[in-house]
């Protein structure tokens, strides 16, 4: 066997997962010193890469014809606004993906895109729009059908703006140093903001991509405590019947919002108002710090699927990261409490994409303000409200430690939504019902 035919064994060994120089050693029928030596020759090539030393090493195939065969830089932006080296990410032959970094958290072997880089695929309302806005990327048109060599393209092309403090490559970092938009004064928000929904709903959505079905976007605001970076959900026109109850839906988050600060429990500033026929809410983005900080955020969906692959309940998520050490026993129940008080008000899109993390990538992960909590099982169907249905308000076994607390929670809500000036006579007899049902439901 010539040189090339013994380099194309090593290539292969590697390709089905044989890693140590003792185990390809064998496989290959060759001496270590041998097979040690080919490998460094391969690893200047950029044909694979290693992890630990001496006898720890393990070597891995890249993938050729991956924009991140050769390892792409991996970049945090911190609070500050600083921006530190941490790592790279390697795709490996057999779709794997090497993750090396100095952040603890960040070093992994994953079968797929690793973990802290799913919530920066494009998906939703404002990930439709970017295949079209980006056509020299040559992604294809929906970004359902993208594999995560697409994303990786977009990701290190585009991604300057992508949830959380993560940077992938540097021509995406480049273009988060060259972004030099100026925020819009908080007191131009109504002419500023229908003209971007506008833009939003013609497919030219501004900000980042953020996800979710919502129409929205991403927007930075000054105000008089500086410059603060928003998500802006909108309705549709308010003069149709699907417009006046979507317009009632995003005040009811807004309500569900402040309730829960009251309560002592972290969850996003909101402000809603109408403006040129629409209804807006205005979400401050907690994974963002004024003009250019960052915080580092996990979905529960990121982090579930790639540990557990269970995607089940908030509850059952909870009791999982708590066994494992990951979130603190207060975080545990107050993601248990949640998930109670969401099914309380109806809130029956409680997906784990709609809970996050803020995640340093060293220690405990700490529960993010609380986000998209709304009675979203009264949300519009194509043009027209649903029938309401009802939600028999009785405990679960899985909830008896949080019940009282969250059945006290939700029927303050439903009594502050009924009290609210909304459009729709149909949602506030729906608001007074279910303060009436839960006012005689049982405690324990």
């Amino acid at each position: 066997m010539g040189d090339h035919g013994r380099e194309q064994a090593l290539v292969e060994a590697l390709a089905r997962g044989v890693s140590a120089v003792a185990d390809l050693a064998t496989a290959l029928g060759r001496s270590a010193v041998t097979v040690s030596r080919q490998l460094r020759a391969l690893e200047r090539d950029g044909r694979v890469v290693r992890t630990g030393t001496t006898r720890g090493a393990r070597y891995y195939g890249c993938r050729s014809g991956s924009v991140a065969a050769a390892g792409l830089p991996l970049y945090r932006v911190t609070v500050a606004g600083d921006v530190q080296a941490v790592g790279s990410v390697h795709a490996l032959a057999g779709e794997r993906y090497l993750s090396r970094s100095t952040l603890p958290r960040l070093t992994s072997l994953s079968d797929g895109l690793p973990y802290f880089l799913q919530d920066a695929r494009p998906a939703g309302f404002l990930g439709r729009a970017l295949p079209a806005a980006w056509p020299e990327l040559e992604l294809p048109a929906r970004v359902t059908d993208w594999t995560d060599e697409h994303c990786l393209r977009f990701l290190s092309q585009r991604g300057s703006d992508v949830p959380g403090d993560l940077v992938l490559g540097t021509v995406a970092l480049d273009r988060w140093w060259q972004d030099t938009t100026a925020p819009v004064p908080v007191a131009d928000r109504s002419e500023v903001y229908p003209r971007l929904a506008a833009a939003a709903l013609a497919g030219d959505p501004p900000g980042s991509s953020a996800q979710g079905e919502q129409p929205k976007f991403t927007v930075c605001v000054l105000g008089r405590d500086g410059p603060s970076h928003r998500l802006v959900k909108f309705s549709p026109p308010v003069a149709t019947s699907a417009g006046r109850r979507w317009a009632d839906l995003l005040c009811a988050e807004a309500e569900a919002h402040a309730l829960l600060r009251e309560r002592g429990i972290a969850a996003a500033k909101s402000e809603w108002f109408l403006s040129a026929g629409r209804a807006y809410l205005d979400v401050e983005r907690f994974d963002r710090q004024g003009a250019r900080g960052r915080l580092g955020v996990v979905s529960l969906h990121a982090y579930d699927a790639h540990h557990y692959a269970r995607l089940d309940s908030w509850t059952a998520a909870a009791g999982r990261l708590r066994h494992d050490g990951i979130v603190s026993a207060p975080c545990a129940r107050q993601l248990a409490l949640l998930d109670a008080f969401g099914h309380l008000i109806d809130n029956n899109d409680r997906h784990f994409g709609n809970v996050s993390f803020f995640d340093d990538r060293r220690g405990v992960l700490a529960l993010a303000p609380v986000y998209d909590m709304l009675p979203m099982q009264h949300a519009p169907r194509d043009t027209e409200p649903v029938p309401a249905t009802r939600v028999r308000a009785a405990p679960r076994t899985e909830w008896l430690g949080v019940w009282n607390e969250a059945r006290s929670m939700a029927l303050e809500y439903w009594q502050r939504v009924a009290a609210l000036p909304l459009g729709d006579p149909a949602f506030a007899a729906i608001a007074t019902s279910r303060a009436a049902d839960l006012a005689l439901a049982p405690t324990v």
